[in-house]
């Protein structure tokens, strides 16, 4: 949690606190209102950062930024992506989950 959360954490409690005394049911909607508010913005950015996850390591490639943004080549076309492979554990674990499945059949077999 970054400081200004806590800190609006902290000014968001005394509110509540302060309604509270005066009337129960608007310190609830309050900090139900609050609390949807929070939800939101923390969705919000999770679905930005899975979209930016998904864009930058899609297929096992990892796309190229600098200062920030996506590289692109003078023409406005993405950058060639360095494409690293997969580790050996990570395909090890792929064989021992799906046993025969992906199998490529050996000679001319249809």
């Amino acid at each position: 949690m970054n400081p200004d959360n806590i800190s609006e954490v902290a000014s968001v409690d005394e509110a509540a606190s302060k309604l509270y005394k005066n009337d129960v049911w608007k310190a609830r909607d309050y900090l139900t209102g609050y609390s949807l508010k929070s939800a939101r913005k923390t969705f919000d950015e999770w679905k930005v950062l899975s979209e930016y996850l998904l864009v930058k390591y899609m297929d096992g490639n990892i796309k190229k930024e600098k200062d920030g943004k996506f590289e692109r080549t003078p023409e406005g076309y993405p950058v060639m992506p360095m494409q690293p492979g997969y580790p050996d554990d990570w395909k090890k674990t792929v064989i021992q989950d799906t046993g025969d499945k992906l199998l490529v059949p050996k000679g001319g077999g249809h």
